[in-house]
C-alpha cells in the first residue's frame, strides 16, 4: 500500500508541476529504475522504428494491457493497423520518471493519416495525441501497462 500511495504522490506532483511548467524530471532514480525506463525506453522506440519484433524481446508471456491478459501477437496486430494509418508515427516523451517497479510516461504521438482506422478512412490530416502510460517491469520485461490516450482529441482532429 505504501508503494502505491508513494506513487500516486508522485504523480500529483507531476501534475501540478506540469501544470505550471510544462516539464518535470525525476532526478534520483536508482540502477534497477534506470534499467527500467531502459525497457519501456524500447516499447516507446518501436513507434518509430516499426520493429514489432522487438515486443518478443520486451513483454512478458503474462503482459497484460490495462488489466485484460493479451498477447504479443495481439499487440503487434494492434499496433500493426495505427502503424499502417500513420506510417510516419512519431512519439515524444515530455516527462518520464521510475519508482520502484513502475514506469510513467507522458507525451504526445503523431502523424498523418493515411490508411482506414477505427472506420475511419484516411483523411490526410495531422494529428497529435497526449497519452500518459504506466508500465510495470519485472525481471527486465514489461508485465502490465495502462495508458490513457487521448482518443476523444484524435476522433476530433479526424472529423
Amino acid at each position: 500500500m505504501m508503494r502505491v500511495t508513494k506513487l500516486f504522490f508522485v504523480m500529483m506532483l507531476v501534475a501540478l508541476a506540469t501544470s505550471a511548467s510544462g516539464t518535470v524530471t525525476v532526478e534520483e532514480t536508482g540502477p534497477q529504475e534506470d534499467a527500467n525506463i531502459a525497457v519501456v525506453n524500447r516499447f516507446i522506440e518501436v513507434f518509430e522504428t516499426k520493429d514489432l519484433a522487438v515486443f518478443d524481446e520486451i513483454l512478458a508471456d503474462d503482459y497484460r494491457d490495462n488489466g485484460e491478459a493479451t498477447t504479443t501477437q495481439d499487440v503487434k496486430d494492434k499496433l500493426a493497423a495505427y502503424f499502417k494509418a500513420f506510417p510516419e508515427m512519431f512519439v515524444v516523451v515530455k516527462d518520464q520518471f521510475a519508482v520502484g517497479d513502475r514506469v510513467v510516461t507522458r507525451g504526445v504521438w503523431g502523424g498523418t493519416h493515411r490508411s482506414k482506422l477505427m472506420g475511419i478512412k484516411a483523411t490526410r490530416k495531422n494529428v497529435n495525441v497526449k497519452f500518459i502510460i504506466i508500465h510495470r517491469v519485472e525481471n527486465g520485461k514489461i508485465a502490465e501497462e495502462w495508458d490513457i490516450h487521448d482518443l476523444l482529441g484524435l476522433m476530433e482532429q479526424l472529423h
